[in-house]
Parts: structure tokens; sequence; C-alpha cells
């Protein structure tokens, strides 16, 4: 008993001995200026790290040394799997795959240090991966040729795949970077000799979904731009390489990558914005338009050229823009601030439209087919209180004017030789601005959370339509009365008379409509209708007219300066409400 006394004392007094050293030394450490705090985090600690934490990138000389020292260890492996494959020690398949299984194996181990707060350690095990991983896959496919198309594509995204599942499991952005930047580099690279670019493109265009995916799911938004990028350009080259004279591409497949990247971001950015409510952002955009002109407009070039699938795409674009403008009055409509949505889909959903038309019909068809839009979407604009109906249903009003060669007519009606004022108005200009009539006359509601001078504005382009149209419409008919008479001719001179005697009628029209409530916007351009009419005298009617012509049009001119003032000064008639509110 005694023995196991003495002995209990005995290792009591040097545990005392050794934490009295221990102690020595912890002081010693501290008068150094060292920390005394542990340098491992506790388990606790270690729980409550955040899951991106704030790595210290620097690291000093002896660090750096060393890291760059592994990556050139790492390269150096790859190399003599390289020199082995290329002495026939391993088979060329089999050396392949070593060096893949040894890319991942150290893309993993940058995973797992990034994880235990090594960054600048993680960035190099990556990059040593990448390093090795992807110009090795190239190298098979142009040095080796053991890999052919489209398994090298196949490679190309479980390799990428397995990088990107590796970044956002740990969330780790720059391992990201490394496999976008390697992949599209790679893939680019590839693209000229291979046999077929189809397969690379389609791979770009998925990645470049998968990263918009990482950019709505983990805020990497830098990524995303990249890889569209690089799709883009792989679409364009595909377009390009179908439409050259000695066609590397078939159009059909020209075609089907052009609408897969419209299709595939079309439905990506409705799941977000339509699905999840979200705000439409600027790459949504961006990218948007250059899938539209890429993809769309690009494949209704490719369908011109090549006369193949014209109708089909005409079709396509119709439901879409059907579609669009379902989903901005039945979701974006209901939803409280999402505005920027409801534009961007109703933009889209007219694009959509128009094109859609353009595509299928043609001339006076075309043009009747838009004045008809127009006239339904002011009906529903109106009357269910949708400024963005009407806006669009202006649009197509102007577009019609251009479709029917309303334009084109009332320019040669107002300033164009002799020859081309003579020309008669056809039944479709006649309906066209029937249709602008109907569109402009259309009673108007209130609109309180609407810009009036927005409305005025849209407004005054359709009556612009209006006023060319009738206007031209009048100078040829009178200068064709005056070329069928026995003596008559429509000469410079009676031309620029007839054509200010209208242009005077216009501004009393003007002075006219423009003193009521809901036709002010008529009256902003009385002043400039007379000031146009005053130049428009100086360099026609004094030149080439005769006296007796020159009468007719300083009277006319006199009386449209005399009436049209007095008629735009009188008070106006409150028989309608205005738009806003009377």
């Amino acid at each position: 008993m005694d023995d196991r006394i003495s002995k209990l004392e005995k290792e009591i007094g040097d545990l005392a001995g050794r934490f009295s050293s221990f102690e020595q030394r912890l002081n010693a450490l501290e008068s150094a200026g060292l920390s005394a705090k542990a340098p491992a985090l506790t388990a606790t600690a270690a729980e409550e790290a955040p899951a991106m934490p704030a790595q210290a990138i620097g690291v000093d000389a002896t660090g750096a040394l060393a890291l760059t020292g592994r990556l050139l260890i790492v390269i150096g492996g790859a190399y003599m799997l390289r020199a082995l494959t290329e002495a026939s020690a391993l088979p060329a398949s089999v050396g392949i795959s070593l060096g893949l299984g040894y890319a991942l194996c150290w893309v993993v181990a940058s995973g797992r240090a990034f994880a235990k707060n090594r960054w600048l350690s993680g960035v190099f095990h990556g990059g040593a991966g990448a390093l090795t991983a992807f110009p090795l896959i190239y190298e098979s496919v142009t040095h080796f040729r053991i890999i052919r198309a489209p398994i090298d594509t196949w490679i190309m995204a479980g390799l990428t795949a397995a990088f990107l599942f590796i970044a956002s499991r740990y969330r780790f952005q720059t391992l990201a970077w490394l496999a976008a930047l390697g992949a599209v580099a790679t893939t680019l690279a590839l693209l000229p000799p291979a046999e077929s670019m189809i397969p690379g493109t389609v791979f770009l265009i998925l990645l470049g979904v998968a990263t918009l995916w990482l950019g709505y799911e983990l805020e990497w938004r830098g990524l995303r731009w990249l890889v569209a990028g690089a799709a883009n350009l792989a679409v364009f080259a595909v377009t390009m390489s179908a439409l050259a004279s000695h066609p590397h591409e078939k159009p059909e497949a020209a075609l089907f990558v052009q609408l897969f990247m419209l299709g595939l971001y079309l439905a990506t950015i409705a799941v977000r914005t339509v699905g999840r409510a979200r705000n439409i952002i600027p790459f949504e955009v961006c990218q948007v338009i250059a899938t539209f002109l890429l993809g769309f407009v690009g494949a209704i070039y490719t369908t011109r050229i090549t006369g193949i699938g014209v109708h089909v795409l005409g079709i396509a674009a119709l439901v879409l823009g059907a579609s669009c403008y379902a989903v901005a009055f039945a979701f974006m409509d209901r939803q409280a601030g999402r505005d920027r949505n409801f534009y961007f889909y109703t933009s889209l959903a007219l694009l959509f439209t128009l094109t859609g038309t353009r595509l299928l019909l043609g001339g006076t068809a075309l043009g009747l087919a838009w004045i008809v839009l127009a006239v339904v979407m002011t009906w529903l604009g109106w009357g269910h209180a949708r400024f963005a109906l009407i806006l669009h249903a202006t649009i197509c009003i102007v577009a019609a004017a251009f479709a029917s060669r309303i334009i084109a007519f009332a320019l040669d009606a107002f300033v164009g030789p002799a020859a081309h004022a003579l020309s008669e108005a056809t039944p479709a200009h006649a309906l066209v601005l029937a249709g602008t009539t109907i569109c402009i006359l259309w009673p108007l509601p209130s609109l309180p959370d609407t810009d009036p001078t927005a409305i005025r504005l849209q407004r005054l382009a359709a009556a612009l339509v209006l006023i060319g149209g009738m206007g031209g419409t009048m100078i040829s008919a009178a200068a064709r009365l005056l070329a069928s008479l026995p003596d008559g001719g429509a000469d410079p001179g009676a031309l620029a008379t007839i054509r200010t005697v209208v242009l005077a009628i216009a501004a009393l029209a003007l002075a006219w409509m423009g003193r009521r409530q809901n036709f002010v916007e008529w009256g902003w351009l009385l002043y400039p209708a007379l000031a146009v009419t005053g130049l428009k005298m100086a360099f026609e009617d004094f030149p080439y007219s005769r006296p007796s012509t020159l009468f007719l049009a300083l009277v006319a001119y006199g009386c449209a300066l005399i009436l049209s003032p007095r008629l735009r000064r009188q008070p106006r008639r409150h028989d309608s409400e205005g738009v806003g509110g009377p």
C-alpha cells in the first residue's frame, strides 16, 4: 500500500515538473512576441466557420516556392505518363485514362485544400489538374488521334462537369474559373479541325446554361459572360460555315444549333423570371439580344439562303410571340415590383410577332396584317388600360405604313419629282389609313400610372402616318386630275402650288384637332408645319411657280397663317376625358 502511494506521489511530481517546464516555454514564446493562441481551430469553431472562409491569399516566399515546386512536380508526372504512352510502354488509351484520372485526383485535392482554408494551395492544385487534363484532351485528338468526335466532346463534358461539381461542392469559384477557361479554350481550339463543329458548339451552349445556373445559385456572375461569349462565337462560326460557298456544315445543322441556343436560354431565363418570380438582370437582356440575333436572325438568314423551313420558322416565331404575351399578362402583370420583366417579355413578344408575320407574308398582305394587329392591340390596350399594348399598336402602325409603301408614297407626293407624284394610291393604302384612323379615334381611358407625355408621343407617331398618308393621297389625286385636263399638266409650278395648298389644309386640320383634349399632340405639329410650308415656298414655289399658281399658293398659306393660330387658341371642348383624366 505504501509503495503504491509513494509511486503515485512520484508520478504527480513528474507531471508538475512537466507542467512547469511547459509554462516556462510558453512564457518564453510570449516574451518573444508570438501569439499564445492555439493555431488550430477547435471542433466547435470549425463547425461555425462560414461556407466561404476568408482565406489569407498572401504567403511568405518559402510557401510560394514550395507550392510552385509542387505544381512543377505534378506537371512532371503528367509528362511522365505522356512519355510512357509515346514510348508504347503504356497503351494510348490506358495512358490517357491514367492522365485524366491523375488530373481529377488533383482537382479533388484542390477542393479539399480550399475547405481547409488553404486558398492558394487549392488554386495550385486546381491549376495542376486543369493544366494536365485539358491539354491532354487536345493532344488525344490532334497528336495521338485516338479520340474522335463526338467522343472528345463527351469526355470534355464529363471532365468539366467534374470540375464544376467539386467547385460548387466546396464553393470554390476559382476552380470553376479554371474549368471554364480550360474547357472554352480547348473546345474553341478543336472546332476548326473537327469534322463537325456541332458537338463542340452544343457543349459550349450547355456549359453556358450551366454557368448561368451557377450564377443564379452561388452568385458567380463572371463565368456566365465568358462562356456565353464563347457559345455565341461558336454559333456564329457554324452559321458562317453553313453559308459559305463551300459549306463545311449542313444548313439543317446550323438551324439546329441556332434554335437550340435560343430555346435553351429563353427557357432558362423564363424559369427564373416566371417560376421564381425574379427580376430580369442585365446579363439576361444582353444574352437574349445576342441569341435572337445569332440564333433567330441567323436562322432566318439561313432559311432565306437555303430556302428550307421558312414557314415553319415563321409559325414558330408567332407561337413564341403569343407565349411571351401570355407570360407577360398572365404572370408578370400580377407580380408587384416586376415591371422590368413585364416590359422585357412584351418587347420580346412584339419582336417575335413582327418577325413571324414578316416570314409568312409579304408586300400588301404584310401591311394589312400589321394594321389589323394594330387595331386589335389598340382595342385590348385601351379596353384593359395596358399602355404596353398601345405602344405596340403604334409600332405596328408605323410598320404597316412601311410595308404598304405609304411612307414612300407620301415622300414622292410631297418632295418627289412630278412623275412620281402622279402615282395612284392603292386600296391597301386606304385600308392601312382607315385602320390608323380607328386607332387614333379610339376613346381614351384614364391611365393614372402612365406618363401622359409618353402616351402623347406614341400617338404623335400615328398622327404623322395618318397626316402624311392622307396628304400624299390628296396631292396625288389633284396632280392626276390636273394632268387629265385637255390643256393641263402636272408641271413643277402647278405641283408646287398643290403641295402648298395641301400643307395649308393640314395646318388648319392640326389646329382644329389640337384644341381637343384627346388630341393635344396634334397641336404640337401646327407651328412646325407652318414653318416647313414657308421654307418650302421659298425653295420651290417662288423659283418654279407661275404668277397665277403662285397667287393661289400665297393665298392658301396666308389663310393658314391667319386662321390656324386662332383655331388653336379657341377654348377646348371638354366633351371627353383626356389621357390620365379630365
